[in-house]
Order: C-alpha cells, then sequence, then structure tokens
C-alpha cells in the first residue's frame, strides 16, 4: 500500500512540476498585437490573393533603422505577430472589404470612393503598417505603435492618433514596402517627438502612411503642423485619413513615375526628416521574416 501511495505521489508530483513548466513557458509566449491571445499564426503582410495576381520576382525589403536587403521569394513576407483569430476573423474580413476597392486602382483603371469605401482602404493601409512594423522584431527597441493602439485598432477600427494616410498611381507596374522612423524636432532642435511612415506599392496602386508620436501627449486637442520635403504632392496624392472629401476620383492628376521628378523614390524620402530612429537590437536587423 505505502508503495502504491508513493508511486501515486511522485506521479502527482511529476504533474504539477510539468504544469508549472508549461504555465511559465506559455506566460512567456509573446502576444498578438491586436489582442491579448497568443500570436504564432503566420501572417501574409502582402495579402495572398495580391501575391497571386502577379509574380514581380525578387523583393526589396527596407525596414526602419535596418539595412535593405533583396528576397528571392517574390515579396512573401510572413509575421507571426497576430493570433489565429484575429487572422482568420476581422483581419480575413478586411481583405474581402477591401479587394473590390483595390483591385481597379492596381490595374489603373479610374474609381470614385465614397468616404466609406475611403475608410475601409484607410484600415488595410493601417492594418499593412502595423504587420510591417512588427517585422523589426519582438524585441526590438523601435517598435512603433504601442499595444493598446493595436487592441483599439482591432476592437473598434479606432486609428492611431495623429495619423495621416494618402494615395496615388503609378504609370508602370511595381511593388515594394518601405518603412522610415525619425524625429521630430522644434525650432531650437529639441526633441518633441517621433514618427514612422510606410510606404507601399503595388501594380498601379501606392499608399502611404505617416503617424506621429508627442513625447508628451497633449491635455487638449491638437493639430500637428508637420512639414515634409517639397514635392507636388496634392497633385500626386489624395488624402483618405482624416477624411477630407465626401468623395474622391482615383487616380490623382498625376501618377509617380519610375525616377525623374516625380519619381516614385521621392515619396518614399517625403517624411525622412529629422534623424532616422535607429534603435534596433542586432537580431531585429538581421532576423528575417518566417516564410516556412
Amino acid at each position: 500500500m505505502n508503495s502504491l501511495r508513493d508511486r501515486f505521489a511522485n506521479q502527482l508530483s511529476e504533474t504539477l512540476i510539468k504544469i508549472r513548466e508549461f504555465r511559465r513557458y506559455t506566460s512567456c509566449m509573446p502576444k498578438c498585437i491586436f489582442s491579448e491571445d497568443e500570436a504564432g499564426s503566420k501572417e501574409h503582410i502582402w495579402p495572398q490573393w495580391l501575391l497571386a495576381r502577379k509574380n514581380f520576382g525578387d523583393f526589396r525589403l527596407k525596414r526602419a533603422g535596418a539595412p535593405e536587403v533583396i528576397l528571392k521569394n517574390g515579396g512573401q513576407l510572413i509575421v507571426k505577430s497576430v493570433c489565429g483569430k484575429c487572422n482568420n476573423g476581422w483581419m480575413s474580413k478586411l481583405e474581402q472589404e477591401a479587394m473590390p476597392l483595390l483591385i481597379p486602382m492596381f490595374e489603373g483603371k479610374p474609381i470614385t470612393l465614397n468616404q466609406s469605401q475611403q475608410f475601409t482602404l484607410a484600415i488595410w493601409i493601417a492594418k499593412m503598417a502595423f504587420l510591417f512594423d512588427s517585422t523589426k522584431g519582438r524585441n526590438a527597441q523601435n517598435i512603433f505603435y504601442e499595444k493598446n493602439e493595436g487592441l483599439a485598432f482591432a476592437n473598434r477600427r479606432q486609428m492611431p492618433q495623429f495619423t495621416g494616410i494618402w494615395f496615388g498611381s503609378l504609370d508602370e507596374e511595381h511593388r515594394s514596402i518601405d518603412g522610415a522612423d525619425f524625429t521630430m524636432l522644434s525650432n531650437d532642435g529639441s526633441r518633441i517627438g517621433e514618427g514612422s511612415s510606410v510606404t507601399l506599392a503595388n501594380e498601379h496602386f501606392v499608399a502611404q502612411i505617416c503617424s506621429l508620436r508627442l513625447k508628451e501627449t497633449p491635455t487638449n486637442r491638437t493639430v500637428l503642423n508637420v512639414e515634409s520635403k517639397p514635392g507636388d504632392w496634392d497633385n500626386m496624392l489624395l488624402p483618405i485619413w482624416p477624411p477630407v472629401h465626401q468623395t474622391i476620383n482615383w487616380p490623382p492628376k498625376v501618377s509617380f513615375t519610375n525616377g525623374g521628378p516625380n519619381g516614385y523614390d521621392y515619396l518614399m524620402d517625403r517624411w525622412r526628416i529629422g534623424q532616422e530612429v535607429l534603435r534596433v537590437n542586432k537580431v531585429a536587423v538581421e532576423e528575417l521574416p518566417d516564410d516556412g
């Protein structure tokens, strides 16, 4: 009897140890950027339906604070920063809402967008920015979007504060995504905040999102007047967030080109003002998204 009791006690002790180890392991697992659930679901930054439309070959990747790299997988950027519930839930639904609006622009066909449709596209572009921000690495010091912003974005479709979104057109087909983090300086040169921009292009469609964060949170309604680099932006970009027009007609008056005074590269450099934020640990710089 004592032998049986001792054997049971040992098994119980081993089980409790395994439970504690499992709890310790799961408590250390990264959380989804949009929820409190565990991350790990594979999510394509460029949606699979978009990649299936056209293969542009090698893909140029430029992340904020990291050197430019060339990926040989046709642009299949995959992250594990979201949970299965988000990936297969609201994010999948968003793709279905945005797809019929994006496809005409990908193909360079004129389209008129009401304010609700503009908001759908703004949310889709912001979702891309959140995912692209997460490619910096789980422990990177320059992750820009905060957890509370991801929660509000997923639960209420609330855009991060001080965010602007524009889109335009390309005169030829292209696919790229480019990120830059930068500091905001006052007239006397002191640092008052930082910003993050993501510029993306697919086929004939171009979009850019820029979010700003002040060093000190304003207590009253605040309007930030941040000057970008000079360019014919009013004729080349249509603002969709914050909402300005009830309806807009795409494409804009002037398209971006592959080089020259209206080159797409100028758009990527539009918000590279102040000093680029380079607080990225070595692992985050060297680690590429897992495409397995």
